[in-house]
């Protein structure tokens, strides 16, 4: 068996001397191709370190051709440019000094030229050539100002300047008095209402300037050029005087409609104020159909419609001359300094002559009433026109004058109310007199008293008041009666009369702020007043029904039933 086994291990050993031989050709061709290629890398590396090489050769070449070139420029260019600045520089301030020289002779020369022409100079001949030359003074003045070698002119300039805008500001006054107009009295009146409120589309045709452009034209330089002068004094002074003019006028005005009537009138009788007040609204020509339909009660007085219409023509004079600074100024800064000095005078003139006329005044609490609701109205506003006004303008103390004498005669007016003795009553047992009369109080003391003046409890407080003092005197005129009847009838017709009046003016929401039963106090008392009246009449039908057998015609009798029966139901509609 092992014989056999011979020839096939050979054949396998020569199978496997072929595959090594095999492997190791394909080994060895591999190994030759893995050294070619290295041998081509290394090549290809060498080339490239030899351009590299040469690359860097070239760029430090190049770099110590800027390196040299860069130091030529340094040496040449460089130093060239800086020279080059520097007579640049020098080119400069020579042209600068140059300019200013040119500028220097041209200032110095028109300065001397403008002094003399100044001073010579006449201002209302030719404004116009003379402002030209004030402002190149100013330009002049403004360039020596930053040179201090000229510091002597600089002197001489300002004193010439200062010579100028004296003669400027002497030359704006001229044309504030010259071209200043008092304002018509009859106008101004009139752009008043029933109220003594300004009526702004009337003050349209109150012409109190000539010509504002000329002030405008010296005005606006002297503000501009000369704001510490005394172009806002001037203007001031003379406006506020020609604003007291103007009032002057409406105080002669009205004197000379008030002499107008009593020439007109004869000398035993003396003018009721109805015919007083429709003389002097026909005289002052405010008669027009607008004041038909307004409450006639705010004239009631001469004295008291003095002082309001010098509260009434002030806000529309300060109105006027408002709107003129806006075309004479044309300055806001300025405007308020010009009101703080024009208002002051006009309204220390208004608010002092009021308080001496109501020194002097003797009149009842009525006639004060229109006043006290106008000062209420204005308060605030003539407050502040006075805070902000130059002096001392006792405004305060006129309201408070004011203020404490509506209340004295308010006082003296419910002690007489109560203490009334008069004894005269209607003889019908009808509304009194001082019942109607209270009415017409209260409805001028609710329209004068308005509520952001007065504090809230004072208002219901004096209406309270009010109506315990007329019902105490109320009770007393009808103890004058012999009849209890008609004591009844006359409390009953009053008492009715005060409630219709608290009902339909409102007042009944004023007065319940004190006391709220009022309300149900008098229809208490009017029922009781009610049943006394008709317990009156039970003897009448007593009497009747006991003689009714002596009726023997019905008709009679209910004839003579009829009157009574009518009354009893009128009374208890009235309920």
């Amino acid at each position: 068996m092992h014989a056999r086994t011979q020839p096939l291990d050979a054949a396998i050993n020569g199978k496997l001397q072929q595959v090594s031989l095999t492997l190791s050709q394909i080994f060895v061709q591999y190994a030759d191709r893995l050294r070619d290629e290295d041998d081509e890398w290394l090549r290809s590396l060498e080339e490239n370190v030899a351009k590299s090489t040469s690359l860097r050769t070239h760029i430090i070449a190049i770099l110590d051709s800027f390196e040299q070139r860069l130091e030529r420029l340094d040496q040449t260019v460089v130093r060239l440019h800086q020279r080059t600045a520097k007579l640049q520089t020098k080119q400069i301030n020579v042209a600068k000094a140059l300019k200013t020289i040119d500028a220097m002779q041209q200032f110095y020369g028109r300065a001397a030229e403008l002094e003399s022409s100044i001073r010579e100079g006449n201002v209302t001949l030719d404004r116009e050539h003379f402002l030209q030359r004030m402002e190149q003074m100013a330009e002049a003045i403004a360039f020596f100002a930053s040179q201090p070698t000229y510091r002597d002119q600089l002197e001489s300039m300002k004193l010439t300047f200062e010579s100028g805008c004296c003669a400027l500001e002497k030359e704006f006054r001229n044309v504030v008095q010259a071209d200043s107009i008092v304002a018509d009295a009859a106008l101004l009146i009139e752009s008043l209402d029933q109220e003594f409120e300004v009526i702004p589309a009337r003050l349209q045709e109150i012409t109190t300037v000539r010509d504002a452009k000329r002030m405008l034209e010296i005005g606006h330089w002297l503000l501009s050029r000369n704001p510490n002068g005394a172009v806002v004094q001037i203007y001031a002074s003379v406006r506020a005087e020609n604003m007291l003019r103007t009032l002057t006028n409406i105080y002669q005005h009205d004197n000379a409609s008030r002499a107008k009537l009593s020439i007109s009138t004869p000398p035993p009788h003396r003018p009721s104020t109805i015919s007083l007040k429709q003389a002097l609204r026909k005289a002052t020509g405010r008669s027009s159909e607008r004041f038909a339909s307004a409450p006639d009660w705010r004239a009631s007085h001469e004295t008291v419609y003095g002082i309001l219409l010098a509260f009434g023509a002030l806000p529309a004079l300060i109105q006027i001359e408002t709107e003129v600074m806006g075309k004479t100024i044309s300055d806001v800064s300025a405007e308020a300094r010009v009101q703080r000095e024009m208002f002051a005078r006009p309204l220390q003139s208004v608010v002092e002559r009021a308080t001496r006329l109501l020194s002097t005044l003797e009149c009842p609490l009525v006639p004060l009433l229109p006043l006290l609701r106008h000062t209420y109205a204005h308060y605030n506003q003539l407050t502040s026109l006075c805070n902000n006004a130059s002096g001392d303008i006792p405004y305060e103390g006129f309201v408070k004058k004011l203020q404490s004498k509506c209340c004295s005669l308010l006082d003296d007016s419910l002690e007489r109310l109560t203490n009334d003795a008069n004894k005269f009553i209607p003889d019908d047992g009808n509304v009194h007199q001082v019942t109607s009369n209270y009415r017409q109080t209260v409805t001028q003391l609710l329209t004068a008293c308005s509520p952001g003046s007065n504090p809230s409890y004072l208002l219901p407080r004096l209406f309270a008041r009010t109506l315990s003092a007329l019902g105490l005197n109320l009770k007393n005129k009808a103890d004058y009666y012999n009849d209890e009847t008609l004591a009844a009838v006359f409390l009953l017709n009053n008492n009715n009369y005060i409630h219709n009046t608290l009902h339909n003016d409102g007042m009944f929401a004023v007065v319940c702020e004190h006391n709220s039963e009022v309300r149900s106090f008098y229809k208490s008392e009017i029922n009781q007043l009610i049943n006394n009246y008709l317990r009156s009449w039970d003897r009448v039908l007593s009497t009747i029904s006991l003689n009714a057998a002596a009726f023997d015609d019905k008709q009679a009798l209910k004839s003579a039933l009829q009157v009574p029966l009518f009354l009893t139901s009128i009374l208890f509609l009235s309920r």
